[in-house]
């Protein structure tokens, strides 16, 4: 069955997972296991029990620390891109100068300059980044916008932001402005 910019292809898609946390197993790989076409073959983190905790529970053969160790052994059409969003740059820009398709948590860059260099470097490479922008697809969320649409013209937008639970002991994790309030601005600008 295809949809909306869904296209089914015939081919099975070999795909590695950078990055073993609780995003990449409580979503992630749990999304990827149920794709037909999706051919999980490696999963790399930093800490090899955390990818080996993933690969053992998603039956994933390929176990690395290093995603250019990775690169060197597998054959992959692409990689979903999970760690940290101070290091999410870094792996991914690396990922497409490798010649991979790249699916990447967001943000796509903590500064702007660090967006723009990931789509630079994904023209050139001719590969493809895309972003995990998610709130927009909520049916709750189109259902709304599509009522809104019916009764007004929307000339103006105010929006609060919270967010409950602690990252301050996470030294490696950026603030929650750069991680978790693209999800508000993608929605107004949506």
């Amino acid at each position: 069955m295809e949809g909306k910019g869904i296209h089914m292809c015939n081919k099975k898609v070999n795909i590695a997972v950078i990055g073993a946390g609780g995003i990449a197993n409580n979503v992630h790989l749990p999304s990827l296991a149920e794709i037909e076409e999706a051919n999980i073959v490696a999963v790399c983190d930093l800490r090899e029990e955390k990818a080996q905790r993933a690969a053992e529970k998603y039956s994933i053969p390929g176990v690395y620390t290093s995603m250019y160790k990775m690169f060197e052994k597998e054959t992959l059409d692409g990689v979903f891109v999970l760690v940290e969003p101070d290091r999410l740059h870094r792996a991914a820009y690396d990922c497409l100068n490798a010649g991979l398709n790249v699916f990447m948590e967001k943000p796509a860059g903590i500064t702007s300059y660090q967006a723009r260099s990931l789509a630079r470097k994904a023209q050139q490479t001719g590969k493809t980044v895309a972003v995990g922008m998610n709130r927009r697809h909520i049916p709750l969320v189109q259902k709304v916008f599509q009522r809104m649409q019916e009764v007004t013209t929307i000339t103006q937008v105010d929006g609060v932001f919270m967010k409950h639970g602690d990252v301050a002991d996470s030294w490696h994790y950026a603030s929650a402005f750069v991680c978790d309030i693209v999800h508000a601005t993608d929605l107004v600008r949506y």
